[in-house]
């Protein structure tokens, strides 16, 4: 069968361990598309989180981003759907995890927005691999209670990091009860992600598939983590790469190499053998 779309996740996936997009998995990609096969990014990350990255979104027209709350064009630079969190959500979930001095993310279509003092302290929110890139791209605000006030109806994601899993998994509790979508994202050890109720990559592939003009099954997805769940179980062929958690491993469809030997890579090139005759 010949997929009209592949879907990347980056951390964990299509990135190796050192935050690496490999040249050559975006040389692939350029060929995939001249033979008329989109790859997109499926990823929780915000739009300014791609500025390292431009060979590889340059490759794409697409992204699924912030865990399927934002789909956006790249080529035209726009946001093509959006779906905020409920402002009351949105409030109590930056309320609870301020009284445990969490570090919160607030992302929008166009931002990352995060305290200053919080990206100085990422070392004691286990996020230091994110330390550079966030000072870099992040737009600063010391009251997100305030930003969210101002910019509510623009709020797609929201992320909290905690100092310890009991920390975490204490504000899970405080929040599970609102009318939200919450994964423990493991690879941050103990961060929540938080979008909009019934919001996923799965919802973000349904809206691309829609606004691209085909089915599910002619879709491929490459994941590794809580968050590609959803995805997982309705693509047309899901692929788990190596160093996958269980739980994802297990609704693949199959397990490549891992990120760090390039699965995707090597994926790619076992289902698209014409390609790269």
């Amino acid at each position: 069968m010949m997929y009209k779309l592949l879907t990347l996740d980056l951390d964990g996936t299509a990135l190796d361990s050192k935050k690496n997009f490999p040249a050559e998995t975006v040389d692939a990609i350029k060929k995939l598309r001249q033979h008329g096969i989109e790859t997109a990014l499926a990823s929780g990350r915000a739009l300014p989180e791609l500025d390292e990255y431009q060979d590889a979104v340059n490759s794409m027209r697409f992204g699924i981003m912030t865990s399927g709350a934002i789909i956006y064009d790249f080529q035209h630079d726009k946001a093509l759907s959006k779906h905020a969190i409920p402002k009351d959500s949105q409030m109590e979930i930056i309320k609870k995890s301020l009284e445990v001095d969490s570090m919160v993310q607030i992302i929008t279509t166009k931002n990352s927005v995060v305290s200053q003092s919080k990206i100085d302290q990422m070392v004691e929110y286990n996020m230091q691999v994110y330390q550079p890139m966030y000072q870099r791209i992040c737009y600063r605000c010391d009251d997100p209670l305030t930003f969210a006030e101002e910019h509510f109806d623009d709020i797609c994601k929201i992320n909290i990091y905690h100092r310890t899993l009991e920390i975490c998994m204490d504000v899970l509790k405080k929040i599970e009860h609102l009318p939200v979508k919450i994964v423990v994202d493991t690879s941050a050890e103990f961060g929540l992600e938080i979008t909009a109720e019934n919001i996923t990559k799965a919802t973000g592939l349904i809206d691309l598939c829609e606004i691209m003009h085909i089915k599910l099954e002619d879709t491929m997805t490459f994941g590794d983590n809580a968050n590609d769940v959803e995805i997982f179980q309705i693509a047309g062929k899901s692929i788990a790469v190596a160093n996958a958690i269980d739980e994802i491993k297990n609704l693949a469809d199959e397990v490549t190499l891992s990120n760090d030997e390039n699965g995707v890579l090597h994926a790619i090139k076992k289902f698209f053998p014409e390609v790269f005759e």
